[in-house]
């Protein structure tokens, strides 16, 4: 069985396995997360985004979600300041698809780029140090950021994942135009579905903060198909509908 910190993924993909016979312990369930510790409904309310599920997202939303959005990246970045505090962690992150956020002034979280970038050192160094995450710079991606974390984040909304008239929709950049990928966006076949590993993606970069996060939406542009702002605009709407409160 699938909670919703898994996404509902199953430890089978067809349910139970022929001769093998499976307990539950319940005294080794961990009620509460561990990551976001402000917040007991930030995968539920991950998940009802990613599937659609806008109500859902909004009423989960209500008990409490620490999640804001701003379409202005210098009051993204000021968030983050006031909230570097007592030792605690700030940073961008940004999925490795959304290749088109160097038109917004931030290098695209890929691979290729690692190659100048310590990122150990963006994890651990002060603020004040040029290497460091706190320096909000450099956006890491969901290779980098799987499995840490930070206290408080701001997530770079890309074109790889957009919401026409509230359908969910996952792309990648082909030379200068967008194409849309297929697949059934079931958790259960994240190796196999390619929409599924775009939305894993954010799936990702929505959990990365322990204390709070904004999201920023680009505003795009009327001259850039890449960047069509009203690509950006939907996206802005559909989290708005989910719930998230501007910041």
């Amino acid at each position: 069985m699938g909670g919703a910190s898994v996404a509902g993924a199953r430890l089978f993909r067809d349910g139970r396995v022929e001769g093998c016979k499976l307990e539950q312990e319940p005294r080794l369930h961990l009620r509460t997360s561990k990551r976001s510790y402000e917040s007991r409904v930030t995968a539920a309310w991950v998940n009802a985004v990613l599937e659609g599920r806008k109500a859902d997202a909004a009423s989960l939303a209500n008990e409490g979600l620490p999640i804001t959005i701003t379409r202005e990246l210098p009051a993204a970045r000021t968030w983050l300041n006031t909230h570097v505090q007592s030792g605690r962690r700030a940073g961008l992150i940004a999925s490795s698809g959304a290749a088109r956020l160097r038109a917004e002034g931030v290098e695209t979280p890929t691979f290729k780029i690692l190659g100048g970038i310590d990122y150990v050192k963006w994890f651990l160094e002060p603020l004040g140090d040029h290497r460091s995450s706190n320096q909000l710079e450099v956006a890491l991606s969901e290779f980098e950021v799987q499995g840490l974390e930070l206290d408080v984040c701001a997530l770079l909304w890309g074109g790889d994942l957009v919401f026409p008239e509230g359908r969910i929709e996952a792309r990648r950049l082909a030379g200068t135009k967008w194409r849309a990928v297929s697949g059934l966006g079931d958790p259960q076949l994240a190796a196999d579905d390619s929409k599924t590993r775009i939305l894993n993606k954010y799936r990702v970069l929505l959990t990365r903060f322990r204390k709070a996060m904004t999201i920023y939406v680009p505003k795009g542009s009327a001259e850039d198909e890449t960047r069509r702002a009203g690509d950006f605009d939907a996206v802005y709407c559909y989290l708005t509908d989910c719930g998230v409160r501007p910041l």
